[in-house]
């Protein structure tokens, strides 16, 4: 069982909040795996405040291969095939000298999709064909970063600066934190949040990391 405490909002600039929550596993019989995911709490708040039918939802799916391990067969996989999900309806790669970066982009279609969406990366956006843009496509050769970090947030924000209609979530795992970086629009969360997330019992969101 996973439990979430210690959360924080850190509004790191004027269109990016950074989410924070500490947690501790307590082993059960039943769980065989610890699974990293992120609290609950956050998608509830999430779906509340962005609502239904205004944005069209997506998840970013990403797989990282080693130089010594790429080939024509990861080339032909591509996302779907290395990860085995359905195809999506958008897919790149990102080459780097230590290997490649297979990224695939997926429609959400309702809220309970969202709620069990195990992609790290998520956006919402009014527009279908975001996807197609290359400003669009260097945000995600960052947010698909291994390494991906707090500094990487502001580096996403000046990328997507230009787009006003998105809202870009991206989770990862900051020194055994669970983190969410939000970018833009940071009236999504609020300090009052805070008490809430705190006296509620949160149960975990998994997420998959590479």
């Amino acid at each position: 069982m996973t439990y979430f405490y210690e959360y924080q909002i850190i509004q790191n600039s004027p269109r990016t909040t950074i989410l924070y929550a500490d947690s501790i596993w307590i082993p059960d019989r039943s769980e065989e795996d610890f699974c990293f995911g992120s609290p609950s709490c956050w998608d509830d708040t999430i779906l509340e405040r962005i609502g239904q039918g205004v944005y069209y939802a997506y998840q970013v799916d990403f797989y990282y291969v080693p130089i010594t391990k790429c080939n024509r067969i990861t080339d032909y996989k591509q996302i779907w095939g290395l990860r085995h999900i359905p195809k999506g309806i958008f897919e790149t790669t990102f080459s780097h000298s230590a290997g490649k970066v297979y990224c695939g982009v997926s429609v959400i279609d309702n809220t309970d999709a969202f709620r069990q969406c195990s992609a790290p990366i998520v956006f919402f956006t009014k527009s279908e064909s975001l996807h197609k843009l290359e400003a669009f496509q260097e945000a995600l050769e960052t947010a698909c970063k291994l390494d991906f970090s707090e500094k990487d947030c502001i580096t996403l924000e000046k990328i997507l600066d230009g787009m006003a209609d998105i809202i870009f979530l991206r989770h990862w795992v900051d020194n055994g934190r669970t983190a969410l970086c939000v970018i833009g629009d940071t009236s999504l969360f609020t300090s009052e949040d805070l008490c809430i997330w705190e006296g509620a019992v949160s149960q975990i969101h998994p997420m998959y990391f590479v």
